[in-house]
């Protein structure tokens, strides 16, 4: 999948819903939660270094750590990165 909103807007619409979503922060994943944030229930960020399951883990591979942070947001375990909401985001951009 390539990094276009169209394609997300795609993907998230075909699932069931409420759909709530767990990604790792990234150099991207601010955008694809800009992308997202209306078309989805909730959205958590976690934050990589302090997600110890997935930094500590012997073998590291995509499909492991999305295992993993699914089941920390199945549990309520997913330690928080920062996310400002749209207000603070369209406050930034007219400063």
């Amino acid at each position: 999948m390539s990094n276009r909103k169209e394609e997300f807007v795609s993907f998230v619409g075909d699932l069931p819903r409420p759909i709530r979503l767990v990604m790792e922060a990234t150099g991207n994943s601010f955008y694809l939660c800009e992308c997202l944030e209306d078309l989805v229930e909730e959205i958590q960020i976690a934050h990589p270094l302090k997600t110890k399951a997935i930094a500590s883990a012997r073998i590291k591979t995509d499909r492991i750590d999305d295992g993993i942070l699914a089941h920390l947001g199945m549990a309520d375990l997913v330690p928080q990165a920062y996310f400002p909401s749209r207000e603070i985001r369209d406050l930034k951009k007219t400063l």
